[in-house]
């Protein structure tokens, strides 16, 4: 027997041992939980009574005769909410706890600092309201009498109901079973008063987890003065507007952008450097600024580029510069430090880190009275941001006064994941604007996520769902979701440019725009005043991304080689120069390493069952219980 025919051996005997283990395992913690659940008491009588009312509410009495083998608590009851409310609870001479869970109203009898046992009988009062089903066709009466989720047999079981007036009840079906259950299985006994408005049920042996359920269509108009959920005053429409008008007031008064004119101008305005004219467009130091800062450092003397080859570059200082912004000193000095000629593919890491300051200092530079954005818009951005939370606090308000049960602590968190959404929206969208694409887009990706957990939160969290099929509910859901994004999308947009930057703006892109559409006559002339024009605007033509462009525009005008450039070619002209930059530029990409400083964040229950008509489980009330 080889090797491998062993070790298959050896691995199919220790899954058996491990299944044999789970096994046991299941056995010892699963079985005896589910017989003690199941079989330490017993129901002996589950008796009901129901007084209907003609605006489609319903007042029950649940007689519970329990016999506990084994020392228990006391019982429970859920009950589903599903388009009705249960009010008026009342357990006499127990102790109680109601609550919601899952949609259900829950019923928690007994103490949990006592336990009972023996014969036990159990009188739970509940009201039951139904709610409108806006069917003006017809009206029906729909009620699991008893529950499909009781855990255990049930040895008895009485239904009398009490209608409020005469109704066709030849016409009444009976469904009993397991939930979904379409016939009698339990062959549950009925009778029916000569008037119309008494209906008896009765019903032996009832098996573990089946039910009864009655269904009867009545005459439209039996039902009268039915309850709608929840109420829509003017005043709850103008509290869920509150967030999105504050938003689009902010944005129209103080987000705006002053009315932008191009100049047209054919050198850097205000002597901007090539980084700082790229910061200025997208807010966003990278790679063409530090390459086209490079290259202008070259153009004004300070160092030259030495190919050899067509993938290795070395740099050689020349002078320091002179009358430059901080950040061109510290990218120069990051470069050679105390050498006079350095190799690209030798720079690594530790220049990256010098350019990492190099970028604080760029951003620096449009700070204070040089600021690109005003400090209304940025307050008026904080403003709406904070405003996209309303309509979910709204929700909250609009549940508490109309009689909804919610969650505040849900509302809360909803509230805080909708605030979260709306900042990192802002930073998205700024990080794609500035061509921080996949960074942005990760942002854009948790944005989402957060703003579908707010908003599906602050619904979930509350009754308003179980109403989805009304009107107003729906309506209200509407104003939750479309004000919370108007209210973001504002945000977003409420970054207004300084009245200065704006003017600086218009001459920046007018600049952009020769570089990109310069005509050749023009071109001739100021090529005639400076032979050294091509080279001045290169840098920036670069970290506008228009170098071939600009390239192009001289193919017909002879340049000059630069002093500043040696390399290999002999024939020189502005389609060799960008050539010489393109190898350039791809090799300082791929040699000097910039850290990234990094954008990294981190980012229940159970239920019960309920349901419609026409099957067993399939009426309103019901639901299931048991001991605890």
């Amino acid at each position: 027997m080889n090797s491998i025919t062993t070790a298959r051996k050896i691995t199919r005997q220790m899954l058996a041992i491990f299944t044999c283990i789970f096994l046991i395992i299941s056995y010892i913690f699963v079985m005896p939980s589910a017989v003690y659940s199941y079989d330490s008491y017993t129901t002996d009588n589950y008796d009901v009574e129901i007084t209907v009312n003609e605006d489609n509410t319903f007042e029950f009495h649940e007689k519970i005769d329990i016999n506990f083998l084994t020392a228990r608590h006391g019982i429970y009851r859920y009950i589903p909410e599903k388009m009705c409310k249960i009010v008026d609870v009342k357990v006499p001479d127990y102790e109680k706890k109601v609550y919601r869970d899952s949609g259900n109203r829950v019923i928690k009898i007994g103490s949990p600092d006592r336990t009972v046992i023996g014969k036990n009988t159990y009188d739970i009062f509940y009201k039951m309201v139904v709610y409108d089903d806006k069917d003006t066709t017809e009206d029906i009466l729909s009620l699991d009498v008893i529950p499909t989720g009781w855990e255990n047999a049930i040895e008895s079981a009485t239904v009398r109901i009490n209608l409020p007036k005469p109704a066709p009840l030849e016409n009444i079906a009976i469904y009993s079973g397991y939930y979904g259950s379409r016939g009698n299985d339990n062959n549950v006994q009925i009778e029916t008063s000569d008037d119309g408005k008494t209906i008896l049920l009765n019903a032996e042996k009832l098996p573990y987890k089946n039910g009864i359920t009655i269904y009867l269509e009545l005459p439209e108009g039996y039902w009268v003065g039915e309850t709608t959920p929840g109420k829509l005053m003017p005043w709850h429409i103008l509290m869920f507007l509150i967030g999105p008008v504050i938003a689009f007031l902010l944005w129209l008064y103080h987000g705006r952008d002053d009315v932008m004119v191009k100049t047209l101008e054919f050198y850097p305005p205000e002597d901007m450097t090539p980084g700082e004219m790229g910061y200025f467009i997208d807010g966003v130091a990278d790679r063409k600024d530090l390459i086209s800062s490079i290259v202008y450092l070259a153009d004004k003397g300070c160092l030259s580029i030495r190919q050899e080859g067509k993938r290795d570059f070395y740099l050689k200082k020349i002078k320091a510069p002179q009358d430059e912004p901080k950040y061109i000193n510290t990218i120069f000095n990051g470069l050679f430090g105390k050498k006079n000629e350095v190799r690209i593919k030798d720079l690594g890491e530790s220049f990256g880190k010098k350019y990492q300051t190099a970028e604080t200092q760029l951003a620096d530079m449009f700070t204070g009275k040089n600021s690109r954005y005003t400090n209304q818009s940025i307050a008026a951005r904080a403003g709406a941001i904070i405003a996209s939370t309303f309509p979910v606090l709204a929700l909250g308000v609009w549940e508490m006064t109309s009689g909804i049960e919610f969650s505040l602590t849900g509302i809360g968190i909803s509230a805080l994941a909708i605030l979260g959404s709306a900042v990192l929206f802002c930073i998205s969208f700024d990080q794609i604007k500035g061509k921080k694409l996949l960074k942005g887009g990760l942002k854009l990706f948790f944005a989402l996520l957060l703003m579908n957990i707010g908003l599906s939160g602050s619904l979930s969290t509350s009754e308003t769902l179980d109403y989805v099929g009304y009107p107003k509910a729906q309506q209200i859901m509407a104003f939750v979701m479309i004000g919370t994004i108007v209210s973001i999308v504002f945000a977003v947009l409420a970054l207004a440019r300084t009245s200065k930057n704006t003017a600086l703006m218009g001459r920046v892109l007018g600049f952009r725009d020769f570089i990109k559409t310069a005509e050749l006559d023009k071109l001739n002339e100021l090529v005639e005043e400076d032979p050294e024009y091509f080279y001045h605007i290169l840098p920036y033509a670069y970290v506008f991304g228009l170098t071939n462009k600009w390239i192009k525009n001289f193919e017909n005008i002879p340049i000059n080689k630069p002093v500043w450039v040696e390399s290999e070619y002999t024939i020189y002209d502005s389609y060799m120069m960008g050539r010489v930059l393109t190898d350039f530029s791809t090799n300082v990409s791929k040699n000097i390493v910039i850290p990234d400083s990094g954008d990294t964040f981190s980012g229940g229950g159970g239920g019960f069952s309920g349901g419609g008509g026409g099957f067993s489980g399939g009426g309103f009330g019901g639901g299931g219980g048991g001991a605890w």
